[in-house]
């Protein structure tokens, strides 16, 4: 049986050997994207659990100054599962993002709503950490925050965390206001890079995506090995971003980019899943060898589990998808716990305190902030489609 048969045949054909939901649909290209950018996959649910594991990975160093006690790089040595979960972060939106793309390949419709799903929320967790959090984590006596509101409107265009030194939470064994959101511009980011791809004719080819995939790769790996970190910064890298998160988090957008680009020869089968926890299990001992297999296999596991039929969860997000919320809060809400208990505290307990308080957080900006502008964009397309099917009639 040809390799390159869509995954949904294969389910037809071999029920007991491919049982999912394929990727491949070449009678319906409309019906591909609606898999993976609708309600027929895991894919909200799991955006929701990889931000649970951001709140409880950062409870390590909040609560206890260090990463010692963290389990996944307690267990691997390889990444925390923070790190993991934004790397799926960026799987994920790489065939979404993909796949929205290609449905509509309408630039500015593409990146207007790309811009209401981020910076809403992003703008008022912005003023959430500066107007609200950082009055509180100001030691008694000592000098308010200086903020200036043109460097406040700069950084929120440039989706940026207002810089706040070293005068936030004295107590506490980090002083950051927010440390989750550095993730956000680099997406921003890859949003434009997936215009960019579309656009010109030779970087939309696949064989494209997989020649930019294998230069990061090497890149992401050269990185760590050589202890480039120094590397970056400037002018360019405070437009652009640290090279050296580039070389992180490119290579696991890029992964979902050619997983979308390829999705007619994706074959999902258990035993693909065995394979990449195998893999990823013997590259343990070796060091930075994830920044390389990550991509790779991490993307085979990210797909077996938005797709697998036997362990489904649709429509997760059907009164919000507050997995960005969540990402965006969950930080100043854990800095504030623990300077509440006198600047220490047991990160399962942090955890277990903060996780539902960023669950409410994430509600909140959902239904006030989120959902209303993403609302908005629907409705105008809306209109739209009405107008001209009256011009039509």
């Amino acid at each position: 049986m040809p390799q390159s048969l869509p995954l949904i045949l294969l389910a037809e054909v071999r029920p007991n050997a491919y049982r999912f939901k394929g990727l491949g649909d070449p009678v319906n290209q409309n019906n591909q994207s609606s898999r993976l950018s609708g309600n027929d996959n895991n894919f909200d649910a799991l955006r929701f659990l990889f931000a649970s594991l951001v709140v409880l990975s950062h409870s390590f160093p909040l609560g206890e100054g260090n990463e010692l006690r963290e389990p996944l790089i307690r267990l691997t040595g390889q990444t925390t599962l923070g790190g993991l979960a934004v790397y799926c972060f960026f799987i994920i939106s790489g065939i979404q993002f993909s796949a929205s793309w290609e449905r509509r390949k309408n630039v500015s419709q593409f990146l207007k709503k790309r811009v209401l799903r981020i910076y809403p929320g992003f703008i008022m967790a912005n003023l959430f950490g500066v107007f609200l959090v950082a009055p509180l984590a100001t030691a008694p006596g000592a000098s308010g925050l200086q903020i200036s509101l043109p460097q406040f409107a700069w950084d929120c265009v440039r989706l940026q965390g207002t810089q706040t030194g070293e005068i936030l939470f004295p107590q506490n064994f980090l002083h950051a206001l927010n440390g989750s959101i550095w993730s956000v511009p680099y997406e921003f980011w890859c949003y434009i890079g997936v215009v960019i791809l579309g656009l010109i004719p030779l970087l939309n080819r696949r064989s494209s995506g997989v020649v930019l995939l294998v230069i990061s790769l090497a890149v992401g790996y050269i990185f760590p090995a050589f202890h480039l970190e120094w590397f970056g910064g400037g002018i360019l890298g405070r437009i652009f971003g640290y090279p050296l998160f580039w070389a992180r988090l490119l290579p696991h957008f890029l992964a979902g980019v050619v997983a979308w680009r390829f999705r007619e020869k994706l074959v999902l089968s258990n035993r693909l899943l065995i394979l990449s926890v195998a893999a990823l299990t013997i590259s343990v001992p070796v060091a930075n060898s994830w920044a390389v297999l990550f991509p790779i296999f991490g993307t085979c596991v990210v797909l077996w589990l938005a797709f697998n039929i036997d362990v489904r969860v649709p429509h997760f997000s059907k009164y919000g998808d507050f997995s960005y919320g969540m990402y965006l809060y969950a930080f100043p809400i854990q800095q504030l716990l623990v300077m509440w208990n006198d600047g220490s505290m047991n990160p399962y307990v942090l955890f277990a305190i903060a996780w539902p308080l960023s669950i409410l957080a994430g509600i909140l900006s959902w239904y006030l902030v989120e959902g209303p502008f993403l609302h908005r964009v629907q409705s105008q397309k809306v209109s739209t489609t009405l107008a001209v099917t009256t011009r039509l009639s």
